[in-house]
């Protein structure tokens, strides 16, 4: 799997390579058997870098679109938009964030150095910009409750305010 994220107590997995995420629920003492989240060809995942759950499925594609699904299903009317110029598409996105207690998705997006924060109906709320001197971004965490925006930059932590 290159990619994991959890609702609550169920876990899911996704296989670029088999195009496949796969859904865990808990059963017993351990977990179920898991069963594809999506039928064939219903979306591709083989270019997802990414992807958050909070009920819905945000599904972060290579290319900087972002798919919301619900029960195995995309819906049409999500679209990012309203993202100001100059980098008003999103290029190139790493990580998505979100969680069934946020108003909020987070995209990280290394190439123009920024986060971005959205709205769960895709609108643009304001962005993040970093200097080039932390270096890459390799993972970003968010506590709403504690205002703050975490970045994982060349093994160091870094702080932001929201």
């Amino acid at each position: 799997a290159e990619a994991i994220s959890t609702y609550f107590s169920t876990l899911y997995f996704l296989d670029k390579d088999e195009g496949q995420m796969i859904k865990y629920a808990p059963s017993g003492s351990g977990y179920d058997k898991g069963r594809d989240v999506y039928k064939v060809g219903a979306v591709n995942l083989r270019d997802v870098n990414s992807f958050a759950v909070d009920g819905n499925i945000y599904l972060l594609h290579e290319n900087g679109i972002i798919d919301k699904t619900l029960k195995g299903s995309l819906d049409a009317h999500f679209k990012v938009k309203n993202i100001p110029e100059p980098n008003s598409a999103l290029a190139e996105p790493n990580q998505i964030i979100t969680n069934s207690d946020s108003s909020s998705l987070y995209v990280l997006e290394n190439k123009n150095r920024r986060v971005v924060e959205l709205n769960k109906n895709g609108d643009y709320l304001r962005q993040f910009t970093f200097k080039e001197n932390i270096g890459e971004i390799n993972n970003i965490a968010v506590n709403e409750k504690a205002k703050k925006l975490y970045l994982l930059a060349n093994n160091r932590i870094f702080e932001i305010d929201l």
